[in-house]
This record gives C-alpha cells, sequence and structure tokens, in this order.
C-alpha cells in the first residue's frame, strides 16, 4: 500500500502501490474428470487405473517454465516492465505460485491408496495494467486448451493492483513534508505484496492513496521532541527560581 518506512541508516522508502492478487484453488477429481476412481481405491489398482492426482501435477507443469520462474500460461497478461520503472524484480514482475498442495493421505508413514481427489492451492501476483478477471480467464483458457478443462478453478479471493503516481498532489505532499525536516525520500514503485487499495486507486473513484501517519511522523516526531525540550527547560527554570 501507499506508505513510508524508515530504514536503521535513516533512508525513507516511500512505497507507491501493490501488486494485485489472486488465490484459487485447482481440483482434480475422478468424478469431474471421468477417468480414474470416484473413491480412494487401492494403490495396486494403480496399474489399471488412472491418477487424478498425477493429471494435476501435469496440468500444474504447464503453467510455469521448467525452473518454476517463468509464466507459461497462454494469453496471460503479462506487462514488460523497464528496469528504470521497477527497479527490482520482486516488484516488476507477475508471479504464479503454489502455496499448498493435498491429496491422499498425508497422516504418519504411509497409506496405499489412489486417491479420487487432489488440490492445488495457488496465489497469482498481479502488476499494473493486469486485471485479476483476465488472468483468471487466461488460466481456465489454457486448461481447457491442454486437455485439462476439467480441473476445477475456484477463486477464493483476489483484487486488481493499486498504484499511484508520484506526481499526484498526495504523493507530492508527503514528500514536501519529509524534506521540510531534512528528510529526501526515496520513491519506490510499489511493494511484492498485495492489499485491496484498487478499491480507492481504480474505477470509478481514482483517487491517490496515502497513510496520513506516515506523512505526519516527521512532523509528529519534530513536535514531540519541542514538547520535551520544553519541559526540560521550564524544568530547569522552576529549579533555579527555588
Amino acid at each position: 500500500m501507499p506508505s513510508a518506512t524508515q530504514d536503521l541508516d535513516g533512508i525513507v522508502t516511500v512505497n507507491l502501490g501493490s501488486k494485485g492478487v489472486i488465490e484459487l484453488e485447482l481440483v482434480s477429481s475422478g468424478e469431474k474428470w471421468g477417468r480414474g476412481p470416484a473413491k480412494d481405491i487401492h494403490s495396486s489398482l494403480k496399474a489399471m487405473i488412472d491418477s487424478p492426482a498425477w493429471h494435476l501435477i501435469k496440468a500444474l507443469d504447464t503453467l510455469v517454465s521448467d525452473d518454476g520462474n517463468e509464466i507459461k500460461i497462454d494469453n496471460y497478461p503479462n506487462p514488460d516492465l523497464p528496469w528504470e520503472q521497477a527497479n527490482e524484480r520482486l516488484e516488476s514482475q507477475p508471479t504464479v505460485n503454489i502455496e499448498g498442495l493435498v491429496g491422499g493421505y498425508t497422516g504418519p508413514g504411509g497409506k496405499t491408496i489412489l486417491s479420487h481427489r487432489a488440490v492445488a492451492k495457488i496465489d497469482m501476483r498481479l502488476v499494473p495494467d493486469m486485471k485479476a478477471a483476465d488472468a483468471l480467464a487466461a488460466l481456465k483458457a489454457h486448461l481447457a486448451k491442454r486437455g485439462f478443462g476439467d480441473i476445477e478453478v475456484n477463486m477464493t479471493g483476489g483484487y486488481d493492483p493499486t498504484s499511484t503516481s508520484a506526481d499526484s498532489a498526495l504523493i507530492k505532499a508527503q514528500v514536501a513534508t519529509y524534506k521540510t525536516f531534512g528528510i529526501d525520500p526515496l520513491l519506490w514503485p510499489r511493494n511484492a505484496g498485495s492489499y485491496p487499495g484498487y478499491v480507492f486507486t481504480g474505477e470509478p473513484l481514482k483517487l491517490s492513496a496515502g497513510i496520513s501517519d506516515s506523512v505526519t511522523a516527521a512532523a509528529r516526531m519534530r513536535r514531540t521532541s519541542i514538547t520535551l525540550s520544553n519541559r526540560r527547560t521550564r524544568k530547569y527554570r522552576d529549579s533555579t527560581a527555588r
């Protein structure tokens, strides 16, 4: 979110936005697939029955490059942000991440079953000019094109990216406040996390977004310093007057 932090070396960083995010589940099941078991069965039957868990793994493998770092989803919105704009890959690149995999027996030891269902929990980070709805549609189309249209895609939450211009009146006021107290802040395009600031910065409001506490932090510290100094002065005067 648009906010400000100060490092131990005194550098203040003002973040101008955050990535968007989609959280979803990919569900592979024998019932939906029409192949494999409709309930967990003995693993010896794998010699003649397909595995929904392997079906899910094969689907996941199509989403990214071999090293897992480059998104391979067809027609996936993937803006090519210049280095000067993004500064770091962390802030500039969309991502597809596996949060968790659940299927079959997960207790201690082993259990010789062929699971009828497997689930992958996914999060997808979005950068400016990407929309959550477009990314979700691209994922579904990609899976269907490759024979994985039976896999359920259940979006559990998410929202578009948020961004505030460095030229906005709000950010200019924030920067001016810091400079008044001798601090020259570093403007950072966005942080790598997400928050639903799009409800303010997107349509229909299209507002700048900031945190007033961060804007006034330097001024508040200055006032506190002056107040403590005045208190010490009055205390000294009182003691000498006696």
